[in-house]
């Protein structure tokens, strides 16, 4: 499905112990696991939707809750997702275009605050949040739900496999374009529109308490 799920940032609420939740710092691998059209990759062009990240946790409020910093990067690029093909220029004329830059063309950093919670002493985690996805050109603000399961609990430890549902505000730049020959002659800029994207991210993320 082509808005399947896509943005890895996952989500890191510290485990229940005896004395309740602690501070923990973690790492995860992350992926992008889909984007609509306003944050995915052309299908001529490499896409970059693997990450590695780090999450420092720390208990707010009760031994239930907590804030958690998320830093992601993604640097490591997956091949393209159709057959390459090429762009050809419109006939000649004067054109009203629309330019994204879509998020996953080149590398890019995530960064994001969620307050995360754990309900009650079950395996499931929670969390809501915002930040803001680095990028070349254009940044894309998001909003951030997260779910995650602990698949392993143990003193000085903690595995959790999470998923992510993103909102990104997306900016496009409008162009008034003259084509001669094949050839772009005269450009205007219009002004920049905005508009709402979503992706999904699925993400392991190994904790230590300190």
């Amino acid at each position: 499905m082509k808005e399947m799920l896509g943005f890895l940032i996952a989500t890191t609420v510290l485990p229940l112990t005896a004395s309740g939740q602690r501070r923990s710092i973690g790492v995860e691998l992350a992926a992008m696991v889909g984007g609509d059209e306003r944050v995915s990759h052309e299908c001529y062009q490499r896409g970059y939707s693997i990450a590695l990240g780090g999450r420092i946790t720390i208990p707010i409020l009760t031994d239930l809750t907590s804030v958690e910093l998320a830093v992601r990067g993604y640097q490591m690029a997956t091949g393209p997702a159709c057959v390459d093909g090429l762009v050809f220029p419109p006939p000649d004329g004067t054109y009203d275009e629309t330019v994204r830059l879509k998020l996953q063309v080149r590398p890019f950093l995530t960064t994001d605050v969620r307050l995360g919670t754990r309900l009650g002493k079950s395996p499931l985690l929670l969390a809501v949040g915002g930040g803001n996805a680095w990028h070349t050109g254009h940044d894309l603000p998001y909003f951030v739900v997260a779910a995650g399961f602990v698949m392993v609990e143990r003193p000085g430890v903690l595995l959790a496999v999470e998923v992510d549902y993103h909102w990104l505000r997306v900016t496009s730049d409008r162009v008034r374009r003259t084509y001669q020959g094949g050839q772009v002659v005269v450009e205007q800029l219009l002004g920049q529109v905005h508009d709402w994207g979503k992706a999904g991210v699925l993400a392991l993320r190994v904790g230590v308490p300190f």
